[in-house]
């Protein structure tokens, strides 16, 4: 079948780590044929998973002359325990594929996770008031990338730091092109990734302060924004963004003490660096 795609590379996680700027700008390589989802989620969906793998090779424009690999980008591959199963239906597939995981510092990842949970009404305390065990799970990074160790060999696996994306992106692209076996060489435009992202929260949650500076829509509200940087009422905005997801000391202890076990054998097991999250 000419349709057959030879190579994969999926970015698995974890959630809000980079994996939409990963990959936006892995997506301009000459060699990806990038999904036209960047998150299909196939190998956790039944109604998709259950179609097959013709369905899958439907999700990418393949030219089998220039492109070397097909790449997507599902968070929900690793969210046990929501999506316990995908690592195993990617290995049951027989696709020929490469897994990305990228990590953030788990304290901040989860803020991160918080601010999206209060846009979109989605639980952030459990009925103890602690936070929510989905927050909390999605940072276990050990938990989750050991059910790849189990089923792919250790050279189909790249872990990878979101804090040294940010701080050397062209090092962490090179170093990700000679894991997929393309020109390491090739000059990525290094644009952020959906930047609205975060101001669309912003937006979402600051109805009051809009309607006291009389911003009625998210233009106005990027408008605004863009045209006044260092205004005194853009600080408000961001200084009540950061407090409506600001844990509680309490709260980051607790953290500290779920997660302690599962960031050592992280560092034992797969050899990654975790000292500079200072967890």
């Amino acid at each position: 079948m000419t349709n057959i795609i030879p190579k994969f590379s999926i970015i698995i996680g974890a959630m809000k780590s980079g994996t939409s700027s990963l990959f936006s700008i892995l997506a301009q390589h000459p060699e990806i044929s990038a999904c036209n989802e960047k998150e299909p989620e196939f190998f956790v969906r039944d109604h998709k998973y259950e179609k097959g793998l013709k369905e899958y090779y439907k999700l990418w424009d393949f030219d089998h002359d220039t492109h070397k690999l097909a790449l997507e980008a599902s968070t929900s591959y690793t969210k046990i325990p929501n999506f316990p199963n995908a690592a195993e239906r990617i290995k049951n597939s027989g696709i020929n594929v490469k897994v990305i995981y990228i990590m953030r510092q788990p304290i901040e990842r989860i803020r991160s996770q918080m601010q999206m949970s209060h846009c979109k009404g989605w639980k952030v305390f459990d009925d103890q008031g602690r936070i929510h065990n989905f927050h909390i799970a999605f940072s276990k990074y050990h938990m989750q990338i050991s059910e790849y160790y189990k089923l792919f060999l250790p050279e189909q696996i790249l872990l990878l730091s979101f804090e040294n994306f940010i701080k050397d992106p062209k090092y962490t692209l090179k170093q990700v092109c000679k894991f997929l076996g393309i020109d390491d060489t090739f000059n990525f435009i290094l644009a952020k990734a959906n930047k609205h992202d975060s101001l669309i929260y912003l937006y979402q949650n600051t109805l009051i302060l809009r309607k006291l500076f009389g911003i009625y829509s998210y233009e106005e509200y990027f408008d605004y924004l863009k045209n006044n940087k260092n205004k005194y009422t853009n600080q408000i905005f961001k200084w009540y963004l950061r407090n409506i997801n600001k844990l509680k000391l309490s709260q980051i202890r607790y953290i500290k003490s779920e997660l302690a076990d599962d960031i050592r054998r992280l560092q034992i097991d797969f050899g990654f660096k975790a000292s500079d999250w200072k967890i």
